[in-house]
């Protein structure tokens, strides 16, 4: 080596595991939970770590569920990552938590500006709770879905587009064979997860959490994201998932999201991000869904700035080639430089011959092309001699 015999250091990065800063990975949770001296029911808190909680007076002794969703999500995401949390009372039912009328989930999105990505909702029913089942789901958890449906559609109509989860509560093994088709339903916006880590106790948090560790068009099921981080895992009655592998098919393809195994992997993993809508809608996975959302507010973020703007047309009244020109160049610089590696390709499409002076309106067409996944790997295998002629 040239030069004085010296000493080099070479300074390390990383280390603390600070978390980038993105407005991709900001999730919202409403639980059930107990109010302490510095923890009140109904209000929404900001938080980055299971300390921020810990330092409300929230512990494992004081509020075991709602502890255990939080602990479950930063297991998962990194400490640094953003959640928005708020906890009512165990009477508090599914149903009334999503619905858009009443001061539950509404009042932590509002708090929030539009920031939560995901929202779960999570219950811990009170002791002597006798759920209505039909077609082996709580009725509650029915209505509930359409209660957060219709609450992820109002907000997305203020370009504060998000998607829901709900915990599947009155799971039994017994009745699997009559559970809930979700394939036949049409809430693109919601999720039933059916992914419990205890008896009674669905981890909408641990789901929450995988999602937030990887990115926007990354599905929470794929193997090279990692496992799921715990040893036990079982449906939402407590049954083992490995005791209902001959029914995995059938319940993934009525459109619930569970713990699997993966052959030749160790640990535990998420089924899918089915959504509870047919398969066939263009946003049947969560990651999909993401992917058009984040579309969206970019395309939002460009053009409300145009709004009454004035322009010039060209002496027929149409638009002028180069304005055409530079309105498509903007929209697909900013969506394919913010959305690398997210999406396949972005195309914006711009009718030249519209009657913009009659109308007042100006209308384009954007098309994102998402990434592909392999969600099925066929191998052909067998022997073969290099010295057969026939």
């Amino acid at each position: 080596m040239a030069g004085l015999p010296d000493i080099s250091v070479n300074i390390n990065t990383g280390g603390l595991g600070r978390v980038a800063r993105t407005d991709d990975n900001i999730f919202g949770i409403v639980c059930s939970a107990t109010a302490t001296t510095g923890f009140t029911l109904g209000a929404p808190y900001q938080i980055f770590s299971l300390n921020d909680l810990i330092g409300k007076d929230v512990t494992p002794v004081n509020n075991a569920f709602f502890y255990k969703e939080i602990e479950a999500f930063y297991n998962l995401a990194k400490n640094g990552t953003e959640l928005w949390v708020l906890g009512v009372s165990d009477a508090t039912t599914l149903t009334d938590i999503c619905d858009v009328t009443k001061t539950n989930a509404k009042k932590l999105l509002d708090a929030a500006k539009g920031a939560i990505r995901v929202l779960g909702i999570n219950r811990k029913t009170p002791a002597g709770y006798t759920p209505t089942v039909t077609e082996c789901i709580d009725a509650d958890v029915v209505t509930a879905m359409t209660k957060l449906q219709e609450l992820c559609e109002a907000y997305a109509l203020e370009h504060n587009p998000l998607r829901g989860i709900l915990p599947g509560i009155g799971f039994l093994k017994a009745n699997v064979a009559n559970l809930k088709n979700l394939d036949l339903l049409t809430n693109k916006r919601v999720m039933i997860s059916l992914a419990a880590d205890a008896p009674g106790s669905v981890s909408v948090c641990r789901l929450l959490g995988m999602k937030a560790s990887v990115p926007v068009q990354r599905k929470i099921s794929r193997v090279l994201n990692g496992n799921v981080k715990i040893d036990t895992c079982c449906f939402p009655d407590g049954t083992p998932v490995e005791d209902l592998k001959s029914a995995w098919d059938n319940i993934h393809t009525k459109g619930y999201v569970f713990f699997r195994t993966i052959p030749q992997n160790e640990g535990y993993y998420f089924s899918s991000d089915r959504m509870a809508v047919a398969l066939t809608d263009d946003y049947s996975s969560l990651a999909r869904g993401l992917v058009i959302d984040k579309a969206h507010r970019l395309a939002v973020s460009v053009y409300a700035k145009q709004i009454e703007d004035d322009y010039e047309v060209d002496s027929s009244g149409k638009l002028p080639p180069a304005m055409i020109a530079a309105t498509k160049s903007e929209i697909e610089n900013t969506v394919k430089g913010s959305m690398q590696g997210e999406i396949s390709d972005f195309v914006a499409v711009i009718d030249p011959n519209q009657n913009v002076l009659s109308t007042d309106e100006f209308e384009l067409s954007l098309s994102v092309m998402p990434r592909a996944y392999k969600s099925f790997i066929k191998i052909n295998l067998g022997l073969y001699n290099p010295y057969k002629t026939t």
